[in-house]
């Protein structure tokens, strides 16, 4: 991958996981509302990283050269 497509990529699975994160967070606030316990932990939000290759390891490995693994 160029440096672009490298960039690209890294902002994309970044907005993915924002979106899965907004999502995560609203079905807490409705579990909140309807006075359950929150159905998503900071674990769950921390695993997002990984499930998107956003930690600092994965990109480094990508921007390094190196291929992510599935």
């Amino acid at each position: 991958m160029t440096p672009e497509q490298q960039a690209a990529f890294v902002f994309s699975q970044s907005v993915c996981a924002q979106a899965e994160i907004a999502a995560m967070q609203a079905e807490n606030e409705m579990a909140k509302l309807s006075k359950a316990l929150p159905i998503y932990n900071g674990d769950d939000f921390r695993e997002l990283l990984t499930k998107y290759s956003l930690t600092h390891k994965a990109v480094m490995i990508l921007f390094a050269g190196g291929r992510l693994s599935s």
